[in-house]
């Protein structure tokens, strides 16, 4: 029996992009976790190395289930809410609920930066990067 769960198929460059953006979110999560280890050894810069969890979490969250909504067949409107919800979440786990963190607004702004980074691509993959099956 076929798989159905697929209604749509990427357009290589499209996949390429996903893919790239999903091993350097990797990357960066796993550099931060080597510093936080150890922190004499420091990949990225610090400014970078601060904020790059979250900015890497949101936007790998953000995309994944906007990659899978849209290959399913459904509609941006769904990813808007999606990523308004990340967005939420986000400003208020990092600025009024300190729970495991102090407030940081610039993690939070890091956060949307990569749901916004998010948004923007799978924007562009609902136009010109999917081919119906």
């Amino acid at each position: 029996m076929k798989n159905q769960m697929a209604k749509k198929e990427v357009k290589k460059n499209y996949l390429i992009l996903y893919l790239s953006i999903c091993v350097v979110c990797l990357f960066f999560v796993i550099c931060r976790w080597i510093s936080t280890i150890n922190p004499s050894l420091t990949i990225l810069p610090e400014i970078i190395d601060i904020h790059v969890t979250n900015f890497s979490l949101s936007l790998m969250l953000s995309i994944f289930t906007g990659f899978t909504v849209l290959i399913s067949g459904g509609k941006m409107k769904i990813i808007r809410i999606i990523s308004i919800i990340i967005v939420f979440i986000n400003l208020v786990y990092e600025v009024f609920v300190p729970i495991l963190n102090t407030p940081d607004f610039v993690d939070a702004l890091a956060g949307i930066i990569g749901v916004v980074i998010s948004y923007l691509y799978l924007s562009r993959l609902n136009r010109n990067g999917l081919i119906d099956k």
